[in-house]
C-alpha cells in the first residue's frame, strides 16, 4: 500500500489536534506555576521552578509539532512521518522528565523553606529586604513567624502584623496561627505535584497515541506526494 489511507489520515489529524491542545494546556499550567512560584519570592528557590520551566518548553514544542503534524496530514511520504514520530518521542521523553523533576523536588521543599525563613528572621538585613513579602504571606496564609506564636512572643519584631494580632488574642484563649513555613512549603509542594501529575498524564497520552500511530504506519510504504 503506497498511500496513507483515509482512515489513518483522519486519525493522524485528530491526534495532532489533541497534541496541539495538550501543548497549549502545558504552556498554561507551566506559566501559571512559574507565576505562582514568583509570588513566594526567595522561598521558592530556582530549583523548584525547573519543572514548570521544562513544562513550558515541552508545551511550546508540543504546539510546534502539533502544527507540523497537521501539515503532514496532507503528505503520504513515510520518511516525513517517521521523522515526525522521532520528534514526538523526544518531546514525550521531555514530558516524562518534567514529571520526574517535579516529583523529585517535592521532598526538598519543606527543609528548604524552613531554612530560608529562619535565615530571614535571624538576619536583620534580610528581614528588612523581605519585610513586605513576609507581611503579605502572613496575611495570605494567616501564619506567624517561624515556629508559630511561640517564637514571636519572645520577639521584638513589630512588623509581624499577624503575629501581633495573635499575641493579643492569646489572652482570650483563641488558637493562634502556626508557622509560615508549613503553609508556604505546602503551597509549593502542591504546585510541583500538579506539574508532575499533569506531565505524567500527557506523557502517557503521547506514548499510547504514538504506539497506535506507529502500528498503523507499518502499512505505509515510502514515496508519494500529496
Amino acid at each position: 500500500m503506497g498511500e496513507v489511507t483515509g482512515k489513518l489520515r483522519g486519525a493522524f489529524f485528530i491526534f495532532n489536534l489533541l497534541f496541539l491542545g495538550a501543548g497549549a494546556g502545558m504552556l498554561g499550567v507551566g506559566a501559571y506555576t512559574v507565576r505562582s512560584m514568583e509570588s513566594y519570592g526567595p522561598y521558592a528557590e530556582l530549583q523548584f521552578r525547573t519543572a514548570p520551566s521544562l513544562m513550558i518548553i515541552a508545551g511550546s514544542l508540543h504546539v510546534v509539532i502539533g502544527i507540523m503534524g497537521l501539515v503532514l496530514t496532507f503528505f503520504n511520504h513515510k520518511l516525513l512521518l517517521l521523522t515526525y514520530s522521532v520528534a514526538v518521542i523526544v518531546i514525550m521523553l521531555l514530558t516524562y522528565a518534567t514529571a520526574i523533576v517535579g516529583f523529585l523536588d517535592r521532598p526538598k521543599v519543606r527543609t528548604t523553606v524552613n531554612n530560608r525563613i529562619n535565615e530571614t528572621f535571624t538576619s536583620n538585613a534580610t528581614y528588612i529586604a523581605q519585610k513586605s513579602l513576609l507581611i503579605q504571606l502572613q496575611q495570605q496564609f494567616n501564619c506567624c513567624d517561624v515556629a508559630g506564636y511561640a517564637k514571636i512572643l519572645s520577639s521584638t519584631n513589630a512588623a509581624n502584623v499577624v503575629c501581633n494580632a495573635a499575641i493579643k488574642k492569646q489572652q482570650q484563649f483563641i488558637q493562634l496561627p502556626v508557622g509560615c513555613p508549613f503553609y508556604i512549603s505546602t503551597a509549593i509542594t502542591e504546585l510541583l505535584y500538579k506539574v508532575g501529575a499533569i506531565s505524567m498524564a500527557f506523557g502517557t497520552f503521547e506514548l499510547t497515541s504514538l504506539l497506535v500511530f506507529m502500528q498503523n504506519l507499518e502499512g505505509v510504504e515510502g514515496g508519494g506526494g500529496a
